[in-house]
């Protein structure tokens, strides 16, 4: 049996008073809007063949750079986080920090440059930007190699190289390796948490991210190319039905749109910012709201 979502974690739900029908203005570019740097679209080809490459990023992400900064920093007694959620972009930027205080915090030099870059491209990945992974991939990878090589921390910075070789000779599959899962689920684990992240995120290359470009397009009546930022078009469609409760198909009187569009959204977010304990209890129901969704 499904889990129901507990109603305290519900926002408000917003009036279902009846609004008089009015014709929906298109959807915004939400590319245009994006404060990211907007790169040429890729053919058909190559966003196909970008994906795999933006989910092995993500895995080398959470397996291997976001455990080696937070034991980086552990070991210099900074504190990371509090329980077993951590975002790689807010402990990137908090290495910046002591960086910046003290350039010898690493055992080899790490600009801080080379850290900005870092997060920029975790943002890439985290905001399914295909056009910037496509072109950046590898200088993405040198920077994590580095950033690891400066923590010493010799496991990661060769398995996230592993990574690299595979991409290298296309070898999608061996740079994703393989992680069981035993259902049900029990008690709280790491690993299968970070399984499960990856599904998601797997989930949303895949599957969300270009249905919900495509449903926006449909909308606009044009051939409108619109980012695959499951964020930005999500957030987009969520104001959206905010204004007009048939936005996403009929009779929205029978459903109850706001809260899975907030489910739906919920989901991405602790998928991209490291809620690991979120996704490994609530994962059946991010699935649910993201299957009502489409």
């Amino acid at each position: 049996m499904a889990k129901k979502w507990n109603a305290r974690n519900q926002q408000p739900r917003p009036s279902t008073t009846k609004r008089k029908p009015y014709i929906q203005p298109p959807f915004k570019n939400s590319a245009a809007t994006s404060n990211r740097c907007i790169l040429q679209p890729l053919s058909e080809k190559d966003e196909r063949n970008t994906g795999p490459v933006a989910y092995g990023l993500f895995i080398a992400l959470t397996e291997y750079l976001t455990p080696a900064v937070v034991r980086y920093l552990r070991k210099k007694g900074i504190e990371t986080h509090s329980g077993p959620d951590y975002d790689c972009s807010q402990l990137l930027y908090k290495l910046i920090d002591e960086v910046e205080r003290d350039k010898n915090f690493l055992y080899t030099e790490v600009s801080v440059v080379q850290l900005k870059r870092a997060i920029q491209g975790r943002n890439n990945i985290c905001h399914i930007n295909l056009p910037a992974i496509f072109r950046t991939w590898e200088s993405t990878i040198f920077q994590w190699i580095r950033i690891c090589e400066g923590f010493r921390d010799t496991h990661a910075a060769t398995n996230i190289r592993a990574v690299y070789h595979c991409f290298q000779k296309k070898q999608y599959q061996q740079a994703v390796g393989n992680r069981m899962l035993r259902l049900p689920l029990r008690d709280y684990d790491e690993g299968d948490a970070f399984g499960l992240s990856q599904i998601l995120y797997g989930c949303i290359v895949k599957f969300m991210a270009p249905s919900i470009r495509k449903f926006i397009n449909l909308k606009n009546g044009s051939r409108t190319v619109v980012t695959l930022d499951f964020y930005e078009n999500l957030k987009e469609i969520i104001t959206k039905q905010q204004q007009f409760n048939d936005c996403l198909a009929d009779s929205a009187e029978n459903r109850n749109d706001p809260e899975m569009l907030h489910i739906s959204m919920m989901a991405r977010n602790h998928c991209s910012h490291g809620g690991f304990y979120e996704v490994f209890h609530n994962w059946e129901i991010f699935l649910n709201s993201w299957l009502k969704l489409l």
